[in-house]
């Protein structure tokens, strides 16, 4: 059937029973509710079957789950060979595990292979033991990086511009002068009064060792707020370093030295800020410790970090340098609050890793599985609820949400169930992990999510006050021939604004998309006319795209390794008065059995690829009209591949992640 408009479809009584088939086909339903969003997330109540993963994507995951398979049996060779442990390979159970990937819906990944559940959950006894997990899997590129001093500051200011969350670093443009606070100063004073009490009870237990206080500590879930509180920090001015942050002068020219300063790396748009304050105000998680047999804690934190572009010299080339961090949002009467700077040592390390494990955090929660998955399965179902099958939008975005509503189905019994991944890999408690994504999808407005309104409001366009960003550069090199192709399949079927406004079907969509009781989403845009309509639909399929192909094709070269990037923290944030001693870090890192877990999902989420970006199924348009409107696309994207790749040439690590050769076409893993 050709597509065709309401207003314009010569069979108006057949287009209404298409729509209340579709009605009872994508049943909608709310889940996930909270304080920050009291009516939940927009879910599909049901997967139809034409939602449903194809036999070929099943048959792409098992291909990755048997090296995966290879990796177990090779751990536990090594195993055997080293006299560490008496097991044999890979088990009947581990092979079981490939046959439901093949066979089973929705069961890809329900839990972990065998062979991770027999690793204990003790702790490697050193760094180097992480590297001994990637045997038959490739060694994540940023391994030996870590593991160079001279190299790891670099790598920490490169996962801001090219890592798996390049959506944090605003730029910061005013460094506001602290003024006396004398509220606060009262209110210190007031928190201190009523702290000497519990100060008092505690002045036993703060003498003891860090071990035996890990042993005396209540279970974890007990402190911070409960699940779906507010965040305690609203956002900040645009543009401004926040008061919370009180960094000085003399702080930053500790590591940008003295020929440069605060106020003149602002005025120079070479200030840059992650603000982790999503994470704020979270109940602690807890894990089971294999070797003591007892419930410890898991600790999440809502740090800050300040940088700054150092720019290219005849002895060095330009970088992000990462200035100092503050590992609380706040201080408290009970909690100081020190700012870590690169000179720092151990506790520079222990601080990095607080900033790491909650980008890990906040990737996963907020962008990837709130803002790309969560977002594109309300678009998807809203859709489908207000326009019929053959509305040329409803086709177009069709196609951008391809088995979406599949694995969301899997995410939300598997991945983001009790006891599944992230609730055992990261460091909340699943119901505060799902608050972080609450909190963002409520800040969310879809009317500024393209890439080009994402640089604009975050102040990350200035190439001069920030040259190198390859996510930036990428995303908007991929964004351009892509809102074009979008744009002119709009204006095949829109063209004048009467065509829009009268469309009754698209105005209920979007109606829809921002009720309570629809899709609950923000930032819906007011579309009176072809502009604001093509530019609105080539965001909604940019975020099921690209967006989403930056998030998840990150995952296993910069999350699997967790020197690198902790997934959780297994030791308290650094204090001032922190030894210096490695061995502080190292115990903040995941046991064993976490860390393979952490490898074997970061690399299936990464390793299946299905269709990319701007190519459609052979039956997708039955419109001949749109045929000469994707070979342009594929001739541009030619152009873009090879200048990405030109780029990418000298760059620190690769980010080959939005090329268009690599980029998906939907949200399907």
């Amino acid at each position: 059937m050709l597509p065709s408009l309401p207003q314009q479809d010569p069979s108006p009584g057949a287009r209404r029973a298409d729509l209340a088939r579709a009605k009872q086909t994508y049943p909608l339903k709310h889940a996930y509710k909270s304080e920050a969003r009291p009516d939940g997330f927009a879910l599909a109540a049901q997967v139809p079957p034409r939602d449903e993963f194809a036999p070929a994507m099943s048959l792409k995951i098992a291909a990755v789950d048997t090296r995966l398979l290879a990796n177990h049996a090779l751990i536990d060779v090594e195993a055997i060979s080293n006299g560490v442990s008496g097991k044999s390979g890979s088990t009947f159970g581990d092979f079981l595990g490939l046959t439901r990937a093949v066979g089973t819906r929705h069961k890809m990944f329900s839990r972990p292979f065998q062979a991770a559940t027999r690793i204990g959950r003790s702790f490697p006894p050193s760094i180097e033991s992480y590297k001994e997990v990637f045997l038959a899997v490739p060694k994540p590129p940023t391994m030996e990086v870590v593991d160079d001093p001279a190299k790891r500051n670099r790598l920490f200011g490169w996962y801001r511009v090219a890592g798996n969350n390049p959506y944090v670093i605003q730029g910061i443009r005013r460094v506001a002068e602290k003024p006396e606070d004398h509220e606060g100063i009262l209110q210190e004073v007031a928190q201190a009064a009523v702290g000497e009490l519990e100060k008092l009870g505690h002045s036993i237990e703060d003498k003891l060792p860090a071990w035996a206080k890990a042993i005396l500590s209540p279970a974890a879930g007990t402190g911070g707020a409960p699940a779906g509180e507010p965040m305690k920090q609203p956002p900040d001015a645009p543009g401004v370093l926040p008061k919370r942050f009180p960094v000085t002068n003399e702080i930053y020219q500790k590591a940008m030295g003295t020929d440069d300063s605060l106020q003149q790396a602002a005025a120079e748009n070479r200030l840059y800020l992650a603000d982790y304050r999503l994470c704020d105000n979270l109940p602690q998680g807890t894990w089971q410790d294999g070797a003591l047999g007892i419930e410890r804690n898991k600790y999440l934190y809502a740090p800050m970090a300040l940088f700054a572009w150092r720019p290219e010299t005849d002895d060095e080339t330009g970088q992000l340098v990462p200035v100092c961090i503050q590992c609380h949002q706040t201080a408290t009467a009970k909690r100081p609050n020190p700012i870590f700077t690169p000179l720092d040592g151990t506790r520079w390390d222990m601080a990095v890793s607080v900033v790491q494990s909650s980008d890990a955090n906040h990737h996963e929660m907020v962008w990837h599985l709130g803002r790309s998955h969560m977002v594109m399965e309300a678009v998807y179902v809203c859709a489908r609820r207000t326009m019929a099958s053959h509305h040329p939008l409803m086709i177009l975005l069709a196609q951008h949400c391809e088995f979406t509503l599949a694995i969301n189905d899997y995410a939300t019994k598997h991945l983001i169930a009790p006891g599944g991944q992230v609730d055992t890999l990261f460091g909340s408690t699943l119901p505060g992990i799902l608050t972080i994504m609450s909190r963002a999808v409520s800040e969310y407005q879809l009317d500024r999510a393209s890439p080009p309104d994402q640089a604009e409001d975050r102040l990350i366009d200035d190439l001069n006050g920030l040259p190198e960003f390859p996510f930036r550069d990428d995303a908007g090199a991929l964004w351009t021939p892509f809102a074009r192709w979008i744009g002119e399949y709009v204006g095949l079927y829109y063209c004048r604004s009467e065509d829009v406004t009268n469309d009754t079907e698209l105005t209920d969509f979007l109606k829809m998309l921002g009720a309570a009781a629809g899709g609950n989403l923000s930032g819906i845009p007011e579309v009176n006319d072809v502009a604001a309509l093509q530019k609105f639909i080539a965001t909604l399929c940019w975020i099921g795209s690209g967006q989403h192909s930056a998030l998840n094709y990150t995952q296993f070269p910069f999350m699997s390794y967790p020197p690198a990037m902790p997934l959780a923290l297994y030791a308290e944030a650094p204090k001032e008065d922190t030894p210096e001693n490695s061995l502080n870090w190292v115990a903040m890192l995941a046991p064993a059995s976490d860390a393979m877990m952490a490898v074997d999902i970061s690399y299936q989420l990464s390793g299946v690829k299905w269709r990319t970006i701007g190519h459609y199924a052979d039956c997708a348009f039955a419109d001949v009209r749109v045929k000469p409107f994707l070979k342009r696309l594929y001739r541009n994207f030619e152009t873009v591949e090879e200048q990405s790749r030109d780029r990418d040439k000298h760059r620190f690590l690769s980010y080959s992640f939005l090329f268009p050769s690599n980029a998906q076409n939907s949200i399907f893993i």
